[in-house]
């Protein structure tokens, strides 16, 4: 059994007991607690004993449960820009932070 959801505005492809590492999730603005248990209600697709129900653009009733396990910042990300002839050099670099979710179930 696996479904599809949308957290952070991308898809993910989910199935039961599976971690999932996904962009922060902070609900009303502040930052889940590790531990705290999360529903997604935006489950996009969900297959079960080979039926597959697709929803337009959710499937009704559908719900994912999931666990926070834990915040953290992703690998660093370096961009480089260069003009020549104009002695322009910049180095720019970022960390994504993450939040990395256990799959409880898929109801």
């Amino acid at each position: 059994m696996y479904a599809v959801i949308e957290a952070g505005g991308s898809q993910h492809k989910v199935e039961e007991g599976s971690v999932l590492t996904i962009d922060q999730l902070s609900l009303d603005g502040k930052l889940t607690d590790e531990g705290q248990e999360i529903s997604f209600d935006k489950v996009l697709l969900v297959s079960k004993d080979g039926s597959t129900t697709v929803g337009s653009p959710y499937v009704d009733g559908a719900k994912v449960t999931a666990v926070v396990q834990n915040h953290h910042k992703g690998e660093k990300v370096e961009r480089y820009r260069y003009n020549r002839r104009h002695r322009f050099r910049k180095t720019v670099g970022f960390r994504a932070r993450l939040t990395t979710l256990e799959i409880k179930s898929i109801g």
